[in-house]
């Protein structure tokens, strides 16, 4: 699709932050350093949240994040199990198709927040690589049918 730069997922574990899956063309060091800033996004926003247009690496790129927990069950960190644990994806396209975006940023952000529920479940469920390609794909789906003008 057209101005679409790909999407990144980035979750707090045990061993702490990481990224999970990795569509862009970012580095390993760049998707982390946005990765951190969307999860620290989530401490002080809403479950569903879309942050955006941020700043990427890229002067022509901008992203999106949206930020969620999803519920945790098993895990050592008590935080996690009380709070849930934080997942961010970001979204990167092009700046014509940013503005775009942002021109109906209600729509996406509902629709992102349609996807979430299924994301939400226990991190080694909901978070597999297939749940994460599906939701890239409906990602890119959502953009190819925003209205042009």
């Amino acid at each position: 699709m057209r101005g679409y730069r790909g999407t990144f997922i980035a979750v707090f574990s045990e061993r702490g932050p990481e990224v999970i899956f990795n569509t862009t063309t970012l580095s390993p060091d760049q998707v982390l350093t946005l990765g951190l800033q969307g999860l620290m996004l989530l401490q002080h926003g809403e479950q569903g949240a879309m942050y955006g247009p941020l700043p990427t690496y890229h002067p022509d790129v901008l992203g999106f994040v949206v930020t969620w927990r999803t519920s945790v069950t098993h895990s050592p960190d008590l935080r996690f199990l009380l709070h849930g644990r934080p997942v961010n994806a970001w979204i990167l396209m092009a700046k014509p198709l940013a503005r775009r975006a942002c021109q109906y940023r209600d729509e996406l952000q509902e629709e992102l927040r349609l996807m979430l529920p299924q994301l939400s479940l226990e991190a080694a469920n909901g978070l597999r690589e297939e749940n994460l390609a599906e939701l890239e794909r409906r990602i890119r789906q959502i953009l190819t049918h925003l209205p042009t003008s």
